[in-house]
């Protein structure tokens, strides 16, 4: 760092070329400016397009993260259910090279598990603001009557998920949905999860489809 007396230009201030001027209690300096690495400098192209994979994923997740801490929970493994859903659905779920990835909705997940997922799942639309879910009504081998049933429906053009994670018990045999305005008129990818009252045990979700209301 150097000195600087004032001249008849005064004190330099701010970025010239390599150096920064600057003043402190009364005293004018100059420093060398900071060198701003590239963050991509010095990978290669290979890291690079993990790495925007990476990215991706992570930002696809975001508002899936309520239902996925639910639906990858693991009772002997604490506080691990987010990565447990990443790493899931960044092998499962992730097509494409960079910078052209996608989300394979038919692979996607909101939950895996042993649990039995829904039988003779239906949905349709009660109206353009309103969707029911169907189905039997049936308990057995990890099949509880007070299991919980989750609705995740996402709508890809605002990158945004409406739903419950507590929308029936499958005893209900349906869920009567009314989706937030944002969402009406909206293409939306529709997932259902299975998990026990105590939350210890999920389903394998089950995928509804690409629903549009016509």
């Amino acid at each position: 760092m150097a000195k600087l007396k004032k001249g008849i230009m005064g004190p330099l201030s701010g970025k010239i070329g390599p150096v920064v001027g600057s003043s402190w209690r009364g005293v004018d300096y100059i420093r060398s400016a900071p060198i701003i690495k590239d963050p991509m400098y010095g990978k290669s192209e290979k890291q690079i397009a993990h790495q925007q994979k990476f990215k991706f994923m992570t930002r696809f997740l975001e508002p899936f993260h309520p239902y996925v801490a639910i639906g990858f929970y693991k009772p002997n493994l604490q506080n691990i259910e987010l990565n447990v859903a990443f790493s899931y659905n960044f092998e499962e779920a992730l097509l494409g090279i960079n910078p052209d990835f996608e989300i394979d909705y038919s692979k996607f997940s909101i939950s895996r598990g042993i649990q039995s997922g829904l039988t003779d799942l239906e949905f349709s639309w009660v109206s353009a603001s309103e969707v029911l879910l169907t189905w039997k009504n049936e308990s057995g081998y990890h099949a509880r009557y007070d299991d919980q049933v989750m609705l995740a429906i996402y709508a890809p053009a605002i990158h945004a998920v409406t739903g419950s994670v507590i929308a029936a018990q499958r005893r209900d045999g349906r869920i009567s949905y009314t989706l937030p305005d944002k969402f009406v008129d909206k293409v939306l990818e529709v997932y259902v999860g299975v998990v026990t009252s105590i939350r210890k045990k999920s389903s394998n979700s089950q995928y509804l489809g690409r629903k549009e209301f016509l």
